[in-house]
């Protein structure tokens, strides 16, 4: 069977904070640079992952498209959209993760590949929080 990748992208706007409450405020700011300041800034974030499989005979396509885009739907866009990412999600919250961008991704492939079908899988995450700025997760 012949393998493909195919790569679906979606956006979203968030705001977010690097943070750690363990750190003094200089710590952070050393660490984070303006990052770690309130209040929240935001970001219109774009992601692009990418899924690999065999090419199915009967379709023509290594993957489900309803069920990549329901899964980006319900765990990024749904999720994240118009959102504080670190009160809006208990990935991010006090004391977990930092929502950076590639904390973002390796989060999103977690969650993305439990909605595919085998024998998909998410191979590549990127997440771009600017022109400038971005962080891709790969297997």
């Amino acid at each position: 069977m012949s393998t493909v990748s195919l790569t679906r992208r979606v956006t979203f706007g968030a705001a977010h904070r690097y943070h750690r409450a363990e750190w003094s405020a200089a710590q952070n700011e050393a660490a984070f640079g303006k990052c770690a300041r309130l209040p929240w800034h935001g970001h219109s974030y774009v992601v692009d992952v990418t899924v690999r499989g065999e090419i199915d005979p009967q379709t023509g396509m290594c993957v489900s498209l309803a069920a990549l885009d329901a899964a980006l739907a319900a765990e990024v866009v749904a999720r994240w959209d118009h959102q504080v990412l670190n009160t809006s999600d208990a990935a991010f919250a006090e004391g977990a993760k930092i929502p950076t961008c590639e904390e973002m991704a390796r989060l999103i492939a977690e969650r993305v590949q439990p909605h595919l079908a085998a024998p998909a899988r998410v191979t590549r995450v990127t997440v771009a929080e600017s022109d400038t700025l971005s962080a891709t997760w790969e297997t």
